[in-house]
Protein backbone atom coordinates (compact mmCIF):
# COMPACT_ATOMS: atom_id res chain seq x y z
CA UNK A 1 0.00 0.00 0.00
CA UNK A 2 1.40 3.38 -0.94
CA UNK A 3 1.68 6.27 1.48
CA UNK A 4 -0.42 9.35 0.85
CA UNK A 5 1.53 12.49 0.03
CA UNK A 6 -0.82 14.39 2.34
CA UNK A 7 -0.56 14.50 6.13
CA UNK A 8 -3.05 12.71 8.39
CA UNK A 9 -4.40 16.07 9.57
CA UNK A 10 -5.30 18.81 7.09
CA UNK A 11 -6.69 22.28 7.78
CA UNK A 12 -9.03 23.20 4.94
CA UNK A 13 -11.95 25.65 4.64
CA UNK A 14 -11.49 26.58 8.30
CA UNK A 15 -11.97 22.99 9.53
CA UNK A 16 -9.74 20.13 10.58
CA UNK A 17 -9.83 16.95 8.47
CA UNK A 18 -8.34 13.78 9.96
CA UNK A 19 -7.37 10.61 8.12
CA UNK A 20 -8.04 7.61 10.37
CA UNK A 21 -5.42 4.90 10.13
CA UNK A 22 -6.30 2.25 7.58
CA UNK A 23 -8.79 4.46 5.74
CA UNK A 24 -8.44 6.24 2.43
CA UNK A 25 -10.50 9.33 3.37
CA UNK A 26 -10.20 12.35 5.66
CA UNK A 27 -13.12 12.93 8.05
CA UNK A 28 -14.27 16.48 8.56
CA UNK A 29 -16.80 18.20 10.78
CA UNK A 30 -20.33 17.03 11.45
CA UNK A 31 -23.02 18.34 9.14
CA UNK A 32 -24.92 21.09 10.93
CA UNK A 33 -28.16 22.92 10.32
CA UNK A 34 -27.70 25.46 8.89
CA UNK A 35 -24.83 24.15 6.82
CA UNK A 36 -21.51 25.93 6.68
CA UNK A 37 -21.66 27.85 3.36
CA UNK A 38 -18.07 26.98 2.40
CA UNK A 39 -18.67 23.28 2.96
CA UNK A 40 -21.99 23.34 1.13
CA UNK A 41 -20.15 24.96 -1.81
CA UNK A 42 -17.45 22.28 -1.64
CA UNK A 43 -20.10 19.54 -1.79
CA UNK A 44 -21.82 21.22 -4.72
CA UNK A 45 -18.54 21.41 -6.63
CA UNK A 46 -17.70 17.79 -5.74
CA UNK A 47 -14.66 18.56 -3.59
CA UNK A 48 -16.15 16.71 -0.61
CA UNK A 49 -19.14 14.47 0.08
CA UNK A 50 -21.66 14.05 2.89
CA UNK A 51 -21.52 10.62 4.51
CA UNK A 52 -22.88 9.29 7.81
CA UNK A 53 -23.58 12.77 9.19
CA UNK A 54 -20.10 14.13 8.41
CA UNK A 55 -18.27 15.82 5.62
CA UNK A 56 -15.73 13.51 4.01
CA UNK A 57 -12.74 14.46 1.88
CA UNK A 58 -12.23 11.47 -0.42
CA UNK A 59 -9.48 12.87 -2.63
CA UNK A 60 -7.61 15.90 -1.30
CA UNK A 61 -5.73 16.20 -4.60
CA UNK A 62 -8.92 17.44 -6.28
CA UNK A 63 -8.55 20.66 -4.29
CA UNK A 64 -5.07 20.82 -2.80
CA UNK A 65 -3.09 20.11 -5.97
CA UNK A 66 -5.05 22.74 -7.88
CA UNK A 67 -4.10 25.38 -5.32
CA UNK A 68 -0.41 24.48 -5.27
CA UNK A 69 -0.25 22.21 -2.21
CA UNK A 70 3.20 22.38 -0.68
CA UNK A 71 3.91 19.80 2.00
CA UNK A 72 6.89 21.82 3.25
CA UNK A 73 4.75 24.92 3.71
CA UNK A 74 2.21 22.94 5.74
CA UNK A 75 4.92 21.75 8.15
CA UNK A 76 6.30 25.24 8.70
Amino acid sequence: MSQSKYPRIIELWGHTWTKPRGQQVWLGPAITDPEDPALAWAVEYQRIVRRDGRYVLEDPGITLDRFGWDEDAEEG
